[in-house]
């Protein structure tokens, strides 16, 4: 909508300039040159109001489809805005931002949303350490067992202790600890002195674990799935790092990364709610590789290389992540427990 101002007088000459009420700068055309804002004036009627609204509601619907169309195709999205093409696009932080709340919500939905069980949820004991005929052993252990168990416990805090003791006195528990012992009893042979806190960390999500699955996919499938947030950043420096002889600035290898990662939530999202049996571990098997593929071919696009030394590449940036990344998830699981 035009201002009066705006409008050429009786005479044929162009009027006075109008001025953006926002800035004060001079406003030429329909959009202020110095704060973008449109000669929209919404000291009108309600219908009016109400049409411009829905105009500007569809302006940014199809530059979202137009973005979401574009995401599906590997690197695509990412070289658009290496080539400075980002008005027709949604911003990559806020693409983040919508999968990262789309992927939160699916599994808060899904079989790791649930939340922790109920303790009558858990296997009742079948057996006390009366039943034993000693107050500190467990049923069915044998003495090598009941001694690497005594050494846990010298270590680990009490609460963690009883719970390794309701293991024991489920159906299967004490074959369940001795399969846990017999691989991990090379750690402790070397607890407590010679052992890092790392270890005995992992020793412990272990015994969370027999004691209740839903530990894992709560707490642990929980950081991780913060974590991804926070390592954004790192994952794109090590592109920089791998790709340095293509002297791309680091916001590009960032964006990319963005991108990746928000179609990895996006198909995680779907993989979470899959139905179980045969069919859904199918579909997510397939999700999964679609997933590799897809950053794969996104390497592939955006830096121009071939596949086998992108393949190469890809695989060296995955070391290099788990060499990275695995420490700091572990010391956040040991700050959880």
């Amino acid at each position: 909508m035009s201002s009066p101002s705006d409008q050429p007088t009786a005479d044929g000459q162009q009027a006075a300039i109008a001025t953006c009420p926002n800035c004060g700068e001079p406003r030429p055309r329909r959009f202020c040159a110095e704060c973008g804002q449109s000669d929209r004036d919404y000291r009108r009627s309600s219908w009016a109001v109400v049409g411009d609204f829905l105009r500007e509601t569809f302006e940014v619907d199809s530059k979202v489809l137009r973005t979401l169309k574009l995401l599906p195709r590997p690197g695509r999205l990412s070289i658009e805005f290496a080539r400075n093409r980002r008005a027709s696009y949604v911003s990559p932080v806020r693409l983040y931002l919508f999968a990262s709340v789309i992927y939160f919500f699916a599994i808060s939905q899904g079989p790791w949303g649930g939340g922790a069980r109920e303790p009558a949820d858990i296997a009742q004991p079948t057996a006390t350490s009366q039943d034993t005929g000693t107050a500190g052993g467990s049923a069915g252990s044998s003495p090598a067992v009941q001694a690497q168990i005594d050494v846990l416990k010298t270590w680990m805090p009490p609460e963690t202790g009883s719970k390794l003791d309701e293991i024991m006195q489920r159906p299967g528990g004490p074959e369940l600890v001795a399969g846990f012992l017999q691989v991990t009893g090379g750690l402790i042979e070397r607890l407590p002195d010679e052992s890092s806190s790392l270890e005995r960390a992992w020793l412990a999500v272990g015994i969370e674990f027999m004691h209740d699955p839903g530990f894992f996919q709560n707490d642990i499938v929980g950081s991780i799935s913060v974590g991804a947030i926070f390592f954004v950043p790192v994952a794109a420096l090590m592109l920089a790092l791998i790709y340095y002889r293509k002297k791309r600035y680091f916001a590009e290898h960032l964006v990319l990364q963005i991108h990746i990662q928000t179609f990895s939530f996006l198909v995680t999202s779907v993989i979470v709610l899959l139905p179980g049996g045969m069919l859904g571990t199918l579909a997510s098997t397939a999700l999964g590789l679609w997933t590799l593929y897809y950053a794969a071919a996104a390497m592939k696009h955006f830096y121009g290389d071939g596949w086998l030394r992108t393949l190469f590449k890809l695989c060296l940036l995955m070391l290099l992540y788990a060499v990275v990344v695995t420490p700091i998830l572990g010391t956040v699981v040991a700050l959880r427990l």
